[in-house]
């Protein structure tokens, strides 16, 4: 065998060996956190991608697609009410919230109510950054839900629901 040959042996039994023991710890992990592994390996790696790519190729953190997402479909809420709705940390929704405003994806409106809210909205240009993304994300998105029937995904979008709403409750602020 020659060496660049051996080299690439060595390496295969390596990764195979890496991949039986993170077999195994997921197994472990399973059985010990249940549900909260689920959840978390699960977000983590739908969100992997955008993680990556997002801020490579298009400049924006896997926070700030997600609050420009947001003002796009529900418009004039304040960064404030979309801490609590994604459950970011303000620092992260801030630093979101500016880098879309110096964009111009982004732009702060008045509190219709004459307060010190501000509602933001989305520009022009946030819109069509989103509708130019939205078919790649719902494609993306489409095939992972692609793996349940339309019943399963009933099921999952419930309970999720309810886990969500108690996962909110059980974490208040006393």
């Amino acid at each position: 065998m020659s060496e660049a040959g051996a080299r690439r042996t060595k390496r295969r039994k390596a990764e195979e060996r890496s991949l039986a023991r993170i077999d195994a710890a997921e197994t472990t992990l399973r059985a010990e956190l249940g549900l909260i592994f689920r959840i978390h390996a699960l977000s983590n790696v739908i969100t992997r991608r955008a993680r990556t790519e997002g801020a490579e190729t298009y400049g924006l953190t896997l926070v700030g697609w997600r609050v420009l997402m947001t003002v796009v479909l529900a418009p004039g809420l304040s960064g404030n009410e979309i801490v609590v709705l994604w459950g970011y940390e303000k620092m992260g929704v801030n630093r979101a919230i500016g880098t879309l405003i110096e964009r111009g994806f982004v732009k702060r409106g008045a509190d219709p109510d004459g307060g010190r809210r501000i509602p933001l909205l989305s520009t022009a240009a946030g819109r069509q950054f989103i509708a130019d993304a939205w078919p790649l994300i719902r494609n993306f998105y489409g095939d992972l839900a692609d793996q349940l029937t339309a019943r399963q995904l009933d099921n999952f979008n419930d309970y999720s629901d309810k886990l969500l709403a108690q996962a909110r409750k059980i974490t208040e602020k006393p």
